[in-house]
């Protein structure tokens, strides 16, 4: 490969993040309530988890890869669909949250989320849960930060979060669609 080609291959992929960028952007900026995310757009589209994990850090948990996450959403304003597992909660009222896409129960294995599979959730105003097991929809400020819970490092936080119980009619009709695939 000479060097003429490798220059230009950097630069395509320059140019690539700074129209994903741009993108993000101006999607979130026309969405006041925030861009519809999948959690698929929470992992950039051409990485691909590695066959073999590192060693788990002194705590017992694996390090965060930074490659896995997809630092154009940092600051967007997003909403998105998941399940709470609950953090900090007093009886049925909780305040802090890990998200995920899926509980344990919907796997036939044992359930590991990945760091690009959980975002820690700090909500302005707890909510009441009555059935630990139906699916949220959270509202707030996409952070690429990592917070270490029982269950691991998550990729994201979310901050000015809010958390509402999910109704996919609502959800469709006031958001946009953004997926990174």
């Amino acid at each position: 490969m000479t060097l003429t080609h490798t220059l230009a291959k950097h630069a395509a992929f320059a140019l690539a993040g700074v129209c994903l960028t741009v993108l993000v952007t101006a999607i979130a900026a026309s969405e006041p309530r925030g861009i519809k995310l999948e959690w698929r757009a929470l992992v950039p589209e051409n990485w691909e988890s590695p066959l073999i994990l590192p060693a788990p850090e002194s705590d017992g948990h694996y390090p965060v890869d930074s490659h896995s996450l997809v630092h154009e959403l940092d600051g967007q304003r997003i909403n998105l669909p998941g399940y709470m597992i609950p953090v900090r909660y007093e009886q049925n009222v909780v305040s802090e949250f890990l998200f995920v896409p899926f509980l344990g129960h919907h796997m036939l294995s044992h359930a590991h989320y990945q760091a690009y599979q959980m975002v820690y959730v700090e909500l302005l105003e707890p909510v009441t849960v009555s059935d630990p097991f139906s699916a949220w929809l959270v509202r707030g400020v996409l952070r690429v930060a990592s917070v270490t819970t029982e269950d691991g490092r998550t990729g994201y936080t979310l901050e000015q979060a809010h958390a509402e119980p999910y109704q996919v009619d609502e959800y469709n009709k006031n958001t946009q669609q953004h997926s990174n695939h």
